[in-house]
């Protein structure tokens, strides 16, 4: 059909991604979803689970919410998702999971993260009800 990639090009940037100006490239993705309960269960050991997961900045956020257990379930899915999408295990820690100014979650990549990711961002969607909370990561190129 004539014009069939032009006509798709279009479909994808105004329908599936409409602030993107250009198409964009979908190299990987990731999901994962995680008991509400398990995460509850590692921050109240009081081991360092926290600070071993999460970044200050992650950590605050996380604690000024209600029901913190669910954000930190959220964001703990996140960084799994993103590890997936990325194909390689992570530092935690080099992965962070913040919230943007409306309120989207937000991965900011550095260190090895930040290598192998090799310029993509990374888009991340995050939900939880109070029994579990499920991420997903796609890292897109220009």
């Amino acid at each position: 059909m004539p014009g069939a990639d032009a006509f798709w090009r279009n479909w994808a940037t105004q329908a599936v991604f409409p602030y993107c100006k250009e198409p964009i490239m979908i190299t990987g993705i990731g999901a994962d979803i995680i008991e509400v309960s398990r995460i509850r269960r590692a921050l109240e050991k009081g081991n360092g689970f926290a600070e071993r997961v999460f970044t200050p900045a992650e950590m605050e956020y996380c604690a000024s919410c209600g029901c913190p257990e669910q954000r930190f379930a959220g964001r703990f899915a996140a960084k799994e998702a993103v590890a997936k999408c990325l194909g390689v295990s992570l530092n935690w820690r080099d992965v962070e999971i913040l919230a943007a100014e409306s309120g989207a979650p937000e991965a900011r990549l550095s260190n090895r993260a930040a290598e192998i990711a090799d310029g993509r961002r990374i888009l991340v969607s995050i939900s939880h009800c109070r029994s579990y909370a499920v991420a997903y990561a796609a890292a897109v190129s220009d």
